[in-house]
């Protein structure tokens, strides 16, 4: 676990820059990262020109660069991360069809922008993939938000084994994503599972942490780890996922690999493949 923790941390090192549009008094302006003041001088180190030193007596104006305005597309399907939700929602009035290992479908719909309503099925290949299930109901609302910034969302679902009517899986928890810069964010999520047949009186408890980083105006990289009692039965310490986006103005696609770790007698690093595909419209 504790090497899980450090190499998050040195990811969000990596992530989070602050990068600033220097305005000079000249008519210049600087695209650069501060690296320190002293004495009214800054040190900046410059895409284009390295490493230099600026007078603030010489400087108009210093200005966050944003850098989503230089991006054609923003993702479709902010709303999930490769395993974990994320906290956003999507626009109301729109919908969204998932795809997963090309057998779990999901459908939502959002009638405001801070709620959406999914349902989730496997896809019917034969007939009793309908009339048995499992089918399940669920909902996401945000309760906190600041865009680029920060949110805040409580979520829970419903699935339901249809041969099996006394049996029910209910899933509830909290996501929060956060701004690192404004092509990445760090994302943290609270869960938990029981059942309908013990009335919610026992629960088994899970966390996720996630790293998202921008790589091109159509892509980006996310990395994930899930770990708590949903994973207990199968002697793991979690699972590592990591993978890459790839996304339009409608559509994204998501090619990751899994990795379970410390399983006992697998000591190589074997990568179970995590395909999906999202429509929203």
């Amino acid at each position: 676990m504790k090497y899980c923790i450090i190499i998050f941390i040195l990811i969000i090192s990596l992530c989070s820059y602050s990068k600033k549009i220097i305005e000079l008094k000249n008519g210049e302006s600087i695209k650069c990262e501060i690296i320190s003041e002293e004495n009214d001088i800054l040190t900046v180190v410059s895409d284009t020109f390295g490493e230099m030193k600026i007078n603030r007596s010489d400087i108009k104006l210093i200005k966050d660069l944003d850098e989503r305005t230089g991006y054609r597309y923003d993702d479709p399907n902010h709303c999930s991360l490769l395993f974990m939700p994320s906290a956003e929602t999507n626009p109301k009035g729109t919908w969204y069809v998932s795809d997963y290992e090309l057998l779990f479908m999901n459908v939502g719909y959002s009638p405001i922008d801070d709620l959406h309503i999914s349902t989730g099925f496997i896809f019917p290949i034969v007939p009793e993939m309908i009339t048995e299930g499992p089918f399940s109901l669920g909902f996401k609302y945000r309760t906190m938000s600041e865009p680029y910034k920060m949110n805040m969302s409580v979520m829970g679902s419903y699935t339901a084994i249809l041969e099996e009517a006394d049996f029910g899986l209910i899933t509830y928890g909290t996501a929060f994503n956060y701004y690192l810069s404004p092509r990445s964010t760090a994302n943290l999520y609270f869960g938990g599972i029981t059942t309908s047949k013990t009335g919610g009186k026992e629960s088994i408890f899970s966390f996720g942490l996630a790293l998202t980083f921008r790589t091109s105006e159509s892509s980006k990289f996310i990395v994930e780890y899930l770990n708590g009692g949903m994973f207990d039965e199968i002697e793991t310490n979690g699972i590592f996922i990591f993978g890459v986006r790839f996304f339009g103005e409608r559509i994204s696609a998501d090619i990751a690999g899994v990795k379970f770790l410390d399983i006992s007698g697998s000591e190589p690093w074997f990568f179970i493949p995590l395909l999906s595909l999202t429509y929203h419209f």
